[in-house]
């Protein structure tokens, strides 16, 4: 096993303290939540865009992730509408999919991500000021 240098954890880690976030996920299920840690969670939406794209202007979250396979159309409504709008245009939109969700459908108004990857796109964040 290879051993770390301290600075590579602070590294790793500072978006958790760093990174607001927030989360649409129009499932009932709480998997999606568990992905991520309380600390960075600013806000979540799971009945409604039109919430979501409301909330979003207020928290102005560093990111946000959407629950992509569930309700994907609403999601991209959602997204899209985010986008459009001047104040919130320039802050990053995930959508987190599973294995069977095509990748090269990816749409202009987000980044299709797995699940799995999502330490590596906050990580990439961190470090570049927030922007992709």
């Amino acid at each position: 096993m290879m051993a770390l240098h301290p600075n590579t954890l602070v590294c790793t880690l500072s978006w958790l303290v760093v990174m607001k976030l927030f989360i649409v996920d129009f499932s009932e299920s709480t998997v999606f939540k568990r992905l991520f840690t309380e600390n960075n969670l600013v806000g979540e939406e799971n009945t409604e865009g039109g919430r979501a794209y409301k909330a979003v202007l207020e928290l102005m979250p560093d990111a946000i992730f959407m629950n992509y396979d569930h309700k994907p159309k609403h999601a991209l409504e959602t997204a899209s509408a985010i986008k459009k709008r001047k104040k919130t245009a320039h802050i990053p939109i995930f959508f987190i999919h599973n294995e069977t969700t095509d990748p090269s459908q990816e749409p202009s108004c987000g980044k299709m991500i797995r699940s799995e990857d999502i330490e590596y796109w906050l990580n990439r964040l961190s470090n570049s000021n927030h922007t992709l």
